[in-house]
Formats: C-alpha cells, sequence, structure tokens
C-alpha cells in the first residue's frame, strides 16, 4: 500500500501544508510537447475511429504544438518551484516534436527527474539515444505481439513497421544510462490473444518490463470490464516469464471503474500533480485533458508560478468533486488526503 500511494512518500511536502500551512508545489507534472502524432491507435480518443472528437468539449487539432522557447522556459520555472519530475506524455507523440533533442539536453543538465511515453515507432538520431536514456523511465507503447496485429492496432502512418521499433527499443537497452524501459499493452478485442507472444517479443528486447490494462475510456461504464478465462490464463503464462531481469505487470483494479467514492472527495491529488497541454491549457490529469470545462488556466499567458500560486486556480481546483470526474484510478490517493488534510473524522483509538 506505502509503495502504491506515492505522493506519503513525500514526507517534506506533506508536512509543509499540514504544519506550515503552505501552498504545495507540483511534484510532478506532465506535458504535453505536440498534438502530431504517427499513429492512429483503434482505442485512442484523439486519433482512433469512431472515439475521436466525440465529445461535446473536445479540444484537439492534432496539429498544436507548444514554442521550444517557452517549453524550455517553461523547464527552468519548474525546476525553480521545486518540481522534482517531469513526464512527456500526451494527445500526441512527444518524440514526434521536432525540439525534443533540446529539450532533453536541457533536462539532462537539470535537476529533475524526466520520462517519455511514445511508440518509438520513428527515426531516432544517434545523438537522441544517449539522451532519452537519461529518463528514470521511457514507457513503449506496444499492444502487439506480432507485425499483422501491430499494423491493424497502431495503424501507423506510412505502415512503418514493428521490426523498426523494436530496433529502436533494443538500442535503448543496451544503451548506458538509467531508463527502465517499460513496455505497455493495452488489451482490446482484437489484440486479446497475444499477450502471451507480446510478452516473449518484449523480453527479447532487452526491455525492463511489460504491463498490462483493459481498454478505459474518459466515460464511466455502466458495467464492469471483465478479462475472459482464456485472457487470465495468458496473464497468468506471462507472468511465468519474469525474471530478475524482467518484470510483467498486470492491472486489475482498472476492471472496475463503475465505482465511485463512498462521498464527496475532491481531487487533493491534483494539487500534488497537473497536465500542461501543447497549446499551453493546464488541467488536472491527464484523464481530463480531453474537455475543456477542465482547463483552469494558460501558460502561455503567464508564468506557470503565477498560475499556480493564483487564487483563480485554487477556486477552480477546490470545486473538483471525484463522483463527476472521468473514471480516475487516483480515487484511493484522494480517500487517504482527505484524511490528512481534512479533518479526518473520529479517531479510532485501536489501532
Amino acid at each position: 500500500m506505502w509503495q502504491q500511494l506515492k505522493i506519503l512518500q513525500h514526507r517534506d511536502v506533506i508536512r509543509s501544508i499540514l504544519l506550515d500551512n503552505e501552498i504545495s508545489i507540483p511534484v510532478h507534472v506532465e506535458i504535453e510537447p505536440t498534438e502530431i502524432c504517427n499513429h492512429r491507435c483503434i482505442f485512442c480518443y484523439w486519433y482512433g475511429e469512431p472515439r475521436k472528437n466525440s465529445f461535446p468539449n473536445f479540444d484537439f487539432t492534432g496539429k498544436r504544438k507548444m514554442p521550444i522557447n517557452r517549453l524550455t522556459q517553461l523547464i527552468g520555472e519548474l525546476q525553480q518551484m521545486g518540481t522534482e519530475a517531469i513526464s512527456f506524455t500526451g494527445a500526441g507523440d512527444p518524440l514526434m516534436y521536432k525540439g525534443m533533442e533540446e529539450v532533453l539536453s536541457r533536462l539532462s543538465e537539470s535537476t529533475i527527474d524526466f520520462a517519455i511515453t511514445s511508440n518509438f515507432n520513428m527515426k531516432l538520431s544517434d545523438s537522441i539515444i544517449p539522451l532519452l536514456c537519461n529518463a528514470s523511465w521511457l514507457r513503449w507503447s506496444v499492444d502487439a505481439g506480432s507485425e499483422n496485429m501491430y499494423q491493424k492496432v497502431h495503424k501507423p502512418k506510412g505502415g512503418i513497421s514493428l521490426s523498426a521499433t523494436l530496433e529502436n527499443i533494443r538500442r535503448l537497452a543496451s544503451g548506458e544510462g538509467k531508463a527502465k524501459i517499460n513496455a505497455s499493452f493495452v488489451i482490446c478485442e482484437i489484440n486479446k490473444y497475444e499477450i502471451l507472444q507480446a510478452t516473449r517479443l518484449v523480453k527479447e528486447t532487452g526491455a525492463d518490463s511489460i504491463s498490462f490494462r483493459p481498454d478505459t475510456g474518459f466515460e464511466r461504464p455502466k458495467e464492469c470490464y471483465n478479462y475472459e478465462d482464456e485472457v487470465i490464463q495468458q496473464l497468468e503464462e506471462a507472468k511465468n516469464l519474469e525474471t530478475d531481469k524482467f518484470r510483467v505487470f498486470v492491472n486489475y483494479e482498472r476492471l472496475d471503474e463503475t465505482k465511485l467514492p463512498q462521498e464527496d472527495i475532491a481531487c487533493y491529488y491534483s494539487n500534488h500533480s497537473t497536465y500542461i497541454a501543447a497549446n499551453g491549457d493546464i488541467y488536472p490529469c491527464c484523464m481530463t485533458r480531453f474537455d475543456k470545462k477542465y482547463s483552469f488556466g494558460n501558460i502561455m499567458e503567464q508564468s506557470f508560478k503565477e498560475f499556480w500560486n493564483s487564487k483563480t486556480k485554487r477556486d477552480n481546483y477546490k470545486r473538483i468533486n471525484m463522483r463527476f470526474c472521468p473514471p480516475c484510478h487516483h480515487t484511493k490517493d484522494n480517500e487517504v488526503l482527505q484524511l490528512l488534510y481534512g479533518d479526518g473524522g473520529k479517531v479510532d483509538n485501536f489501532i
């Protein structure tokens, strides 16, 4: 439980809020450098058919990108504030951002840990490989165990092959640096029988792990999603491929996203992490990125510190209620943080 609730490891941050009544700093910030992607994954809400543009307040063009000067300046602002980590993610693929090599050079010289989520299915220069290896972790979207399935699930533009991605991962796995490489596999209807095949494929590249989760979206389902017996059997067999150097993670928690908090809970998690889109709009998290109504400011018009310390930001964040949010895997974090930040209810002395 302690490892799952990572925010509790940041004792100094929590102590400053509880004892000194200070405004929290964002320990972790997710940044979307670009909306551009070279894939059209079938489960993607940004590019996949028929999901894309399926929400009334959907704010996405597929073309926007953050100016390089603003992005490097933002990194400096976050370092000055005390942010510990930045992860590059987004509606687009971060490695489709033309200035990424410069950004990674800037981060490699900073005190901020960084990480990247990508399909790694593009040409990677010899000069960017060591910079990527400086990341804390690299999350690789694989989602298939064969070339044919990769083409069906990812629909890469120009028919870029899975073998090209595998070669990039081998280059990264053999490079010098601290980066842990995790392959991500989203289980959907058409790829669910390639779980074991994908695990073997990923293991052979030298990657550190593979993780599996169900295909879940931004809407709370009416019924629980269930893995079929054959899928569970594959997942169990995949776990048998684990070694001291290769891990297999299975996310069962997201199977039941119909559950709501038992009471009204504010989003305390957003005091410690936030999401910045390619156009500079700031959202509480990646799960709210799809809906413009959750955008509470923009860093193109002000410094990040000015936004973070503003009354407007605090007022907007206070009215976030998890009962009306998209399905969220930070429910447990918020329940624990509510006990810390609130009155916690009646104390039970029998501990």
